[in-house]
This record gives C-alpha cells, structure tokens and sequence, in this order.
C-alpha cells in the first residue's frame, strides 16, 4: 500500500491527467471550443481516452504514468502547433502549469522510489527475519 508521502507526491500529476481527461471529452462539444468536423471531435475522444489510461496507470505505477503523460501531451502540443490546430502560444500559461507538474511528479516520484528502497538489502532483510 502507498504511504502518505507517495499519495502527496502523485497528487498534482494526477488532477493534471484528470482535467486533460475532462479538456478533451467536454471542450469540443461546448461552444467555447466548437468544431464541426466530426474527425476533430473523434481525435478529442481518443486523445481523453489515452490520457485516462495514463491517469488510471498512476494508481499502480505513478513513474511510468507521468513520464508517458508528459510524453503524450509535449507531441500533442508539437503536433497541434504544426498542423496550425492550436497555436503554441494558445493557452501557454495552462500547457507549460500542466507540463511542468507532470515534470515534477515524475521527478519526485523518482526520488521517492530510490529512498524506499535503499533501505531494503538483503541483509537488512535477512536480519529481520531471523528477529521474528
């Protein structure tokens, strides 16, 4: 089971794949984001669907799941940018708050995995269970 530590430390990444979830389900049927081609609508759905299953990944390997999460949205931002769907300057302040906490959670995730299990040697191992 995950400490406390670790459930802080995924925190924020998680929201972040929760509302790219909710960004790409909810923001192209809304008039605020409005597109009437199908194809874009469908894009949107599958690009929510990925991101939902790096959000449910984060649960079980929060690493990966930041390190593939970031990977995903930094190419759907290159990709949107080229093809001249969403210019890089569109909402920037909100790309660079949700790339830089999946950055961050992926580095702290790191950290706390390394600390975890320095501890656990063989020989610590050993020496606990000839204790009991």
């Amino acid at each position: 089971m995950k400490g406390k530590s670790e459930l802080r430390l995924s925190y924020m990444a998680q929201v972040v794949l929760y509302l790219l979830v909710v960004i790409h389900w909810v923001l192209p049927f809304t008039p605020v984001n409005q597109h009437p081609e199908p194809h874009i609508k469908i894009a949107a759905l599958g690009v929510g669907a990925i991101f939902l299953l790096f959000a449910q990944l984060s649960y079980t390997r929060p690493r990966q799941s930041f390190a593939g999460g970031l990977i995903f949205l930094v190419i759907l931002y290159i990709v949107s940018a080229v093809t001249g769907a969403s210019p890089i300057t569109e909402g920037l302040v909100v790309k660079l708050l949700f790339a830089t906490l999946l950055m961050v959670d992926f580095i702290d995730t790191g950290k706390a995995g390394r600390s975890t299990g320095a501890g656990l040697s063989p020989a610590l191992l050993l020496d606990k269970r000839h204790q009991v």
